[in-house]
C-alpha cells in the first residue's frame, strides 16, 4: 500500500473544506443520488449524503451494483442494524466525514496539524475513511486519496450548479443529479439524468463433486433441520498477513430442532468461502445425519447451497430470523 504524500492530502482537504462550506446535506437527503462520470473511465461513481446528529458522511461508491447494495436496507421499512452492517461490509466505500475531534483517526489528526489546518467546535472536523470489502475502515491510501480528491471536486461543482441554476431533479422517480464531462462540447455538465442503479447478479455456486453428492444421498434423513448464517460482526482481527484489519465474519450452523450450535468458522478475506461452508455442512451432517431442511436469512447462503441442496434432496428455506443463531451471536458479543 502506497501512502499519500502531504501534498496529496492538502489537495484533498482543499476540496473537502469547500464541500463542507456548501453544506449539501441541507438540500439533499440520503436517497437523493449524485452520480459522477469521469472522462475516459467506464465506471460511474455514486454519492450518498448521510446526516445524523453525531456525524455527517458523504459516501462515494464505485459502481451501480455497490450503490444498490449500499442503499438496499434503507429501502425496507423494517431494516435492521445487522442488515445495514453486512451490506456495508460487502462493498467498497470511500467516505468524507464531518464530525467531532474524538471521531478523527490519530494519523489524520496529525496530518491536519501538519497541514496547518484548524477545525474548531463540534461537528466541524473533516476526515476520511476507506472501507474495503471485508475490512474495517482505515486511512485512505494514495490512490484512494486521489480518487476522493477528484470526486469531491466534481461534487462541489454539482452542488454549486444545483443550487445556483435551480436544477429540478426528480429524485423520487429514479433520477439523479448527474455530473459528467461532455466530449462533444469539451466541458463539464450538471444535469438531471436517469442513471442505472442495478443490483449485482446473484452468483450461484455449482456443486460438482458427484462422489460427495452420492455419499450424502445415502445418509438417512435424521428428522433434524439446520439453520445456517454467514454474517459480519462488529469486531476486527489484528493479523500481520493483512495490510488492513479484516472485519470478523462468522459462519454458524445450528440444529434448528434443539438449538444446539453444531459448527462455527471464522472466515478471513483470503479464505475460500464455498470450501469452508461445505466443510461445516458435511461436519454437521456427520454429527446429526442428513437434514430435511436448511434455513437461512442471507442471500449468500442460498447462492452457495442451492445447487448442492437440490442434488442431495435437502430443502432450502429463507427465514426472517434464526433464533438459535441470533441467541449465539448476542451471547458472544455481550457475555
Amino acid at each position: 500500500m502506497i501512502k499519500a504524500t502531504l501534498d496529496d492530502w492538502a489537495q484533498l482537504y482543499r476540496h473537502a473544506i469547500r464541500l463542507k462550506n456548501l453544506r449539501p446535506w441541507e438540500s439533499l437527503s440520503f436517497l437523493d443520488t449524485i452520480s459522477i462520470k469521469m472522462p475516459d473511465r467506464d465506471e460511474m461513481y455514486y454519492v450518498s449524503i448521510d446526516e445524523n446528529p453525531e456525524l455527517i458522511s458523504i459516501h462515494i461508491l464505485r459502481d451501480s451494483s455497490a450503490y444498490a447494495r449500499f442503499i438496499k436496507p434503507f429501502l425496507k421499512p423494517d431494516y435492521t442494524h445487522e442488515e445495514v452492517f453486512n451490506d456495508i461490509c460487502s462493498v467498497d466505500i470511500f467516505t468524507m466525514c464531518i464530525g467531532n475531534r474524538e471521531n478523527v483517526p490519530k494519523n489524520q489528526y496529525n496530518l491536519i496539524k501538519e497541514l496547518g489546518l484548524s477545525f474548531r467546535g463540534r461537528m466541524n472536523w473533516v476526515f476520511f475513511l476507506s472501507k474495503r470489502k471485508c475490512y474495517a475502515p482505515a486511512d485512505p491510501d494514495k490512490i484512494e486519496v486521489m480518487l476522493l480528491t477528484e470526486c469531491i471536486e466534481q461534487i462541489c461543482h454539482a452542488i454549486e450548479d444545483y443550487n445556483t441554476n435551480k436544477i429540478d431533479v426528480r429524485f423520487d422517480d429514479g433520477f439523479a443529479l448527474c455530473r459528467y464531462y461532455d466530449d462533444d462540447e469539451k466541458r463539464w455538465m450538471t444535469i438531471e439524468k436517469q442513471v442505472p442503479i442495478v443490483n449485482a447478479q446473484s452468483d450461484y455456486y455449482k456443486y460438482e463433486n458427484e462422489l460427495q453428492i452420492q455419499r450424502i444421498k445415502k445418509i438417512p434423513y435424521s428428522g433434524a433441520s439446520f439453520d445456517i448464517d454467514i454474517t459480519f460482526v462488529e469486531s476486527k482481527i489484528k493479523d500481520t498477513q493483512f495490510e488492513r484489519d479484516p472485519v470478523v465474519r462468522l459462519l454458524i450452523l445450528s440444529n434448528r430442532n434443539s438449538g444446539e450450535i453444531l459448527e462455527t468458522r471464522i472466515i478471513l478475506p483470503n479464505d475460500d468461502l464455498a470450501e469452508m461452508t461445505f466443510d461445516a455442512v458435511f461436519s454437521a451432517i456427520g454429527k446429526v445425519g442428513r437434514p430435511g431442511k436448511i434455513h437461512y436469512t442471507k442471500d449468500i447462503c442460498e447462492e452457495l447451497l442451492d445447487d448442492f441442496c437440490s442434488k442431495t434432496g435437502i430443502h432450502l428455506f429463507k427465514e426472517g430470523r434464526l433464533p438459535s443463531i441470533d441467541h449465539f451471536l448476542f451471547s458472544m458479543m455481550f457475555d
